[in-house]
């Protein structure tokens, strides 16, 4: 998975085999929020769901002050089952019950729904699976459509399923797609009328009006781009008509209004007021080039993921406005152009909100998701960089900003993270920076030896968007000799060197580097897309005879387009490096390893599209002079496959003299050595593979070795890290790892170590097995563990520790005061928790110490805090009644 979020980082120790491996959110927050639904509560207030799929917490909804998951609000929560989410759709015929698709387990895009408009019923997970009339869950939806006549879901086999029912009702097949078409996209006009977009076999597109009961008509479609029939000339690759989406105009009661929108290289849109007979030109990406001509029918640059309507339009029989992810046009103007969504402004504060520094951060508006508020129209929620933001439309073509994030994403365990570094002032005290889908980060004071200093957003500057660019970084270093300059990527390169002060930290950027800058003919970069460039890795060179940083570059969009660039004045600017003798480098690049004699990168298209032939390594023939890259071979049959594959990540140490280095690939995972006192040549290299044989363990994303043990090695594929202690001899699964609830691990990296993923930022750690482990510490998410009952009882799985994250999670974050206590709690129990975790004496103390809080728990968990506290006055009562009874109430 090639998107975001966040960082887990494994504190390991030499006796950690024996330990269980824990692990804590460090306090960092967003998503991708696939979808949002807004709907009416019954009493005039929203409802507000996203479906996040970066997050195996599936479903969350806005609580007043934060959000929740309410598909795993724990572990222990009845009915609590984890899976991604990619959509949230309403029943309008019966508003409580909410559908949404979520993959959990070994169902795929499984359709499940709740009677409670997604919110607990009796403590226990409202969410069930929708079923069939043969009861079997429905499975692979891809797209679901609300409608007055019931609630509509399409899949992957070409059929369109309704339940017009209770939530409890079976649903019921409405359309088959001819020929083994596959359903692109649907739209509901009415019960007996609806258009479905099909593709065939051929990628030809087609589309049919429907009346839902086995009568269709195939209609007509547009045959060229925008900018093709609006200026006679295409002034790109290709023209063709890209198509995902078909949306019909609500306030048009013909149903003949529709729209149909598509392509990710140059988003397009068509209307047709005679439903589907012809089409306008349409708008396109490419007509907002001014050398094309077409200025005037300009769209959005994105990929068009959703469409919504508002109001009415002064004509009548069609909305005034039209809503297609981040561009609306008004049919009310002299002549309708599409607007883009201007970005959102809000604040962080760095340091707690009682801090001194407070910054504002813009984010930006991103395609996959829209809704509108159905009680307060001129209230729109958007997806964002960051998560989700709140607008206000009547602002949407004003100046300045039109809304802010949501809550600044609060509970939303979704933040994908691309990279990752560390500068270290000591063992304890480093500087940690991040890449992620939404934005940079920078930890402040973080200490690796405990996870609770950075456990709450107040311990982040985040997030950063260099210049206000939206593109999503995807790698970041730090100067090893210099703290203050930091250098970013996003394609372009961004450099600060005052990255060690706040705000400036946050502000004080420069750009250094840019796509189209090396993209002309003969250039590494050359392409009609260059802005779709992603850096792949930025590494300082300062080990050997010289000082000079390396950045790698591949177009994912093209697959053939990437390249290596080198700075030798910190970052300030950059220069092509080529391949010996002075020939054109131009191949996706997508790893880089830097040591103090050499320079490799990793090529190949890392899509498995095999649309470069480059694959394997290219090593360098010098550190810092004007001589570059070749391919090397050896006789050697382990490389001489290795060459032949696509590399996707490298990482090496050098103990004693002796080098190690692992390489990963989509399909392996190898091991070269070279003995100390050897010549360095490739020859004098030993390779062997040492890919883990368990099942599934295939496309191999990250690699991170022990710098103090070049057998200790960690690699990762899916939501897997797996572990070897003997030169990957065997593999193991490390932590929680590898299981169903597992999310996507993108980047490894050690510094004892950190993983990067796709749900969140946070600290693995050993809990009992001896002296020397680090006890888990710090968690402001309710996935966290209790941390003095941890140490005392020395497993987070201990069922007394299992209880009270229960009660902390049923009984106390429910409430203002609740949050309070357990914030509190997190803030002043881990240096007490770290003492009771290495003394025995200890914890056998707080054990018997905690049996009151145990029972306290167990009873307000069985029948509430009211009816408890009933009773324990009761007892008291009883109790002082009693001891005056037989006389030992003293004078």
């Amino acid at each position: 998975m090639l998107t975001l979020s966040l960082i887990l980082s494994l504190f390991l120790t030499a006796t950690a085999a024996q330990a269980a491996v824990e692990r804590i959110n460090l306090g960092l927050y967003g998503g991708q929020v696939a979808d949002i639904e807004a709907l009416d509560d019954g009493s005039g207030n929203t409802d507000l769901l996203i479906a996040v799929d970066s997050s195996q917490k599936g479903i969350f909804k806005w609580d007043g002050s934060r959000w929740r998951s309410t598909t795993y609000p724990s572990a222990t929560t009845t009915g609590a089952f984890s899976g991604t989410a990619t959509q949230v759709e309403v029943n309008p015929r019966f508003s409580s019950n909410v559908y949404a698709v979520i993959s959990s387990g070994s169902v795929n895009k499984g359709l499940w729904v709740s009677a409670n408009r997604g919110d607990l019923s009796s403590g226990a997970v409202s969410w069930q699976a929708a079923l069939d009339s043969g009861s079997s869950q429905l499975t692979e939806i891809q797209q679901l459509v609300g409608h007055s006549s019931g609630i509509y879901a399409s899949d992957n086999q070409g059929k369109i399923w309704q339940n017009g029912g209770s939530a409890t009702g079976p649903f019921v097949t409405v359309f088959t797609a001819p020929g083994g078409e596959q359903i692109i996209s649907f739209a509901v006009h009415a019960p007996f009328r609806g258009y479905v977009l099909t593709r065939d076999g051929s990628n030809n597109l087609r589309l049919y009006l429907t009346d839902f009961a086995g009568s269709d008509l195939l209609l007509s479609l547009p045959t060229q781009a925008p900018v093709q029939q609006r200026s006679s000339s295409c002034p790109i690759s290709s023209c063709a008509v890209d198509l995902r989406l078909v949306a019909s105009d609500p306030a048009d009661p013909s149903g003949n209004t529709l729209y149909v929108a598509g392509s990710s290289v140059n988003a397009m849109i068509f209307k047709s007021t005679n439903g589907g007979t012809s089409w306008n030109q349409g708008w396109d990406y490419q007509c907002s080039l001014p050398a094309n001509g077409c200025t005037g029918f300009a769209f959005m640059d994105g990929f068009p993921s959703v469409i919504r309507f508002k109001g009415t339009a002064s004509g009548g029989n069609e909305s005034r406005y039209i809503f297609v992810s981040t561009s609306q046009l008004d049919n009310d103007a002299g002549t309708p152009t599409w607007l883009q969504v201007a970005n959102l402004s809000s604040t962080i504060s760095p340091s707690g909100p009682s801090g001194p520094t407070v910054i504002n951060f813009t984010t930006h508006a991103n395609d996959p998701s829209l809704a509108i508020d159905p009680n307060n129209p001129d209230t729109l929620f958007i997806a964002t960089d960051l998560a989700i933001g709140e607008i206000s439309h009547s602002a949407w073509a004003g100046p300045g900003s039109v809304g802010s994030e949501k809550g600044n994403a609060l509970g939303i365990e979704g933040v994908v993270i691309n990279d990752m570094d560390f500068y270290a002032h000591s063992a304890t005290n480093k500087d940690l920076w991040i890449a992620t889908k939404s934005g940079l980060g920078k930890a402040l004071n973080f200490n690796p030896s405990d996870p609770a200093s950075t456990t709450t957003a107040g311990d982040w500057v985040y997030p950063i968007f260099p210049l206000d660019d939206g593109a999503p970084p995807t790698a970041v270093a730090i100067n090893p000799s210099n703290n203050a300059e930091v250098l970013a990527g996003n394609g372009k390169i961004y450099r600060n060197t005052q990255a060690d002060q706040l705000p400036q930290a946050a502000t004080t950027w420069s750009r250094t580097f840019d796509p189209a800058d090396f993209d002309g003919v003969g250039e590494p970069l050359e392409s009609a897309r260059s802005e779709r460039t992603s850096t792949t890795a930025i590494e300082y060179q300062q080990g050997g005879s010289c000082s000079r940083v390396y950045m790698t570059a591949a177009n994912n969009d093209t697959g053939s387009e990437g390249g290596v660039f080198y700075s030798d004045d910190s970052g300030a600017s950059w220069t092509i490096d080529d391949l010996n003798p002075s020939t054109l480098l131009k191949m996706p690049v997508n790893a880089l390893w830097v040591s103090d004699t050499t320079v490799w990168v990793g090529v190949g298209d890392r899509t498995g599209a095999s649309r470069s032939s480059e694959t394997g390594i290219r090593a360098r023939l010098s550190l810092c002079g004007s001589q570059s890259f070749w391919k090397p071979s050896s006789s050697d049959a382990a490389f001489t496959d290795l060459q032949t594959e696509v590399v996707t990540a490298i990482d090496g140490v050098k103990i004693s003299g002796s080098y190690s280095v692992y390489i990963t690939t989509l399909n392996n995972v190898y091991k070269g050595e070279l003995p100390s006192g050897s010549s360095g040549g490739f020859s004098s290299w030993s390779w062997s593979k040492v890919t883990p044989t368990a099942s599934g363990a295939s496309q191999f994303n990250s690699v991170a070795v022990d710098v103090t043990d070049a057998n200790h090695v960690w690699v990762s594929y899916g939501n897997c890290i797996r572990e070897s202690s003997d030169g990957g001899s065997s593999w193991s699964a490390y932590g929680s790892s590898c299981q169903p609830d597992h999310e996507q691990v993108r980047k490894l990296v050690f510094d004892d170590l950190l993983s990067g993923t796709d749900q969140g930022l946070f600290a693995f750690t050993t809990v009992g097995g001896g002296e020397g482990n680090n006890v888990i510490i710090g968690s402001e998410d309710s996935s966290g563990g209790c941390f003095i009952a941890t140490a005392a009882f020395g497993s987070y799985q201990q069922a007394s520790v299992q209880r009270l994250r229960l009660f902390r999670d049923q009984a106390l974050l429910p409430y203002g005061w609740g949050q309070w206590l357990v914030d509190s709690y997190y803030h002043l129990s881990p240096p007490l928790a770290g003492w009771i975790a290495t003394n025995d004496s200890a914890r056998a103390v707080v054990r018997v110490m905690l049996l009151p809080l145990i029972g306290l728990a167990e009873m307000v968990l069985a029948i509430g805090w009211l009816s408890s506290l009933a009773l324990l006055l009761l007892l008291t009562i009883g109790l002082r009644y009693a001891i005056r009874r037989i006389g030992l109430q003293p004078a």
